[in-house]
């Protein structure tokens, strides 16, 4: 079992730094080129969605990526200390029809990876899991 994690304040310039550690990460993984992409598409958005909406880009606020490789699958945590969200219940094509600039990330992730997870951490904010399997 492999784990990495970073950590990194709440700016928006970090995602350029998010996006190069998670190819990295993927880049010797045994998966094709098009989940590779969806899955830094999928990480792009949680962390995004911590940044943005979970932190308010307060850089006083971290946020914290975890990538867990194990036996048949990739687990990408992204944690913020934000005060958390009830996630709605949205499927990607009534967020696409809508063309909306917000709303579009929690169907896109769960359209790009195989399985989100969403919990409150009391007194610490929000998780984010996103698993993927590799087989």
């Amino acid at each position: 079992m492999e784990v990495y994690r970073f950590c990194f304040p709440s700016n928006l310039k970090y995602l350029d730094r998010v996006y190069d550690i998670t190819s990295k990460i993927l880049q010797d993984m045994p998966i094709d080129l098009m989940a590779k992409r969806r899955i830094l598409t999928a990480v792009s958005e949680a962390v995004t969605n911590s940044l943005v909406h979970g932190n308010k880009e307060n850089s006083d606020k971290t946020v914290r990526l975890t990538f867990q490789q194990n036996d048949g699958y990739l687990q990408i945590d992204v944690d913020d200390q934000g005060k958390g969200f009830a996630p709605q219940i949205t499927s990607l094509i009534e967020s696409a029809k809508k063309l909306e600039e917000r709303g579009r990330g929690i169907p896109i992730m769960k359209a790009y990876v195989d399985e989100v997870r969403f919990k409150y951490m009391k007194r610490k904010g929000m998780k984010v899991s996103l698993r993927k399997n590799l087989a």
